[in-house]
């Protein structure tokens, strides 16, 4: 949303501030456990990656790409994080094909569902409510791998994850709340 309210001169509303605010104070609470050690590399490339990420949703609702339909968009992007990572294995040596038949089922299986159906969605989703609506409705992401993390694999669920996951969810709410009244006639 900052990105595009810089550099695509979005108009920043109070209610895309203060979700973004709360989901931005939700995802922290939801992933910081009090006992972690912080590594200053960790940090900036997590940072590096938020940027990253943030330039990316901005631009796929702006210019040129705001006219690509999401399954061309996702093409894009899943072909050049395709070249990328097949560059940087073979620049550094990891590059691997002798691995076991289950293991490239499971590569497959992510590729399909955990990236391209996910970003093609995303892509979708963007195109229908905007990018910064999208980008603020999409931190709801860490808790819904907590739940499936604790339905499926058995992991605990802490009360800072649902404090935080609580937060998100409400950052949702205030951002739609107003369409939603709206929409049904309530307001």
């Amino acid at each position: 949303m900052i990105i595009s309210v810089i550099a695509f001169k979005e108009k920043l509303e109070r209610k895309k501030l203060i979700a973004i605010i709360l989901s931005f104070i939700g995802t922290f609470i939801s992933a910081y456990s009090g006992n972690q050690s912080f590594s200053f590399v960790g940090i900036v490339l997590a940072l590096s990656a938020g940027i990253f990420y943030a330039s990316y949703v901005a631009l796929i609702g702006h210019g040129q790409f705001k006219n690509i339909h999401p399954l061309v968009m996702t093409g894009y992007l899943i072909i050049g994080a395709s070249l990328s990572f097949t560059i940087y294995g073979l620049l550094m040596g990891d590059f691997v094909l002798n691995i076991e038949y289950y293991a490239w089922i499971n590569i497959f299986l992510l590729g399909l569902f955990s990236t391209t159906i996910a970003i093609m969605i995303f892509c979708a989703g963007a195109k229908i409510i905007g990018t910064s609506k999208a980008a603020i409705i999409s931190t709801v992401e860490p808790m819904i791998t907590y739940f499936f993390g604790f339905v499926f694999l058995g992991e605990k669920i802490k009360i800072n994850m649902v404090i935080g996951g609580l937060i998100v969810i409400s950052a949702i709410i205030i951002l739609n709340l107003n369409n939603f009244l709206v929409e049904n006639k309530w307001e």
